[in-house]
């Protein structure tokens, strides 16, 4: 017979097994951040997001369907999704993709408190000139002038 190969459970939030996901392969994040995002495990699910390029539209979506109830959570997926669009990833943008992410992360930061370091964070994705999309970058800077306009 041959070697044994035992696939571990699955994580669950009654068990605490945030470390399962410490052992996910690459390639394998954004089905896992969806994972560890129902779960409760919040943390675990950005850092799996932030481990690899993904797809920003999941980001984006956590981002809205979290705003009022985990707005810590929906700033750093807004975040991350800025990060992966600015660096080129995603498929059939059109901009409001760019544009969902910027006000998600703003409402969520001025929820707890965080919107001058939103704002700072952001202002990093676009400064200095990266690789990667400039028009997202265009549309994030305008944005950013904007609420800081508005501001002044």
């Amino acid at each position: 017979m041959g070697d044994t190969v035992t696939v571990p459970n699955e994580p669950s939030k009654e068990d605490g097994d945030e470390d399962h996901f410490a052992r996910v392969g690459p390639g394998d994040e954004g089905k896992w951040f969806a994972t560890a995002k129902e779960l409760g495990f919040y943390d675990t699910a950005v850092q799996l997001a932030n481990r690899t390029p993904c797809e920003p539209k999941p980001l984006i979506r956590a981002a809205r369907d979290f705003e009022l109830g985990e707005p810590p959570f929906a700033l750093k997926a807004a975040l991350t999704a800025l990060r992966w669009l600015c660096e080129g990833w995603g498929y059939e943008l059109d901009g409001s993709e760019v544009h969902s992410a910027f006000d998600y992360a703003l409402r969520a930061a001025e929820r707890i408190g965080q919107r001058t370091a939103a704002l700072e964070a952001m202002t990093g994705l676009v400064e200095p000139e990266r690789s990667g999309e400039a028009w997202v970058r265009g549309v994030l800077r305008r944005k950013i002038a904007a609420v800081m306009r508005r501001e002044s």
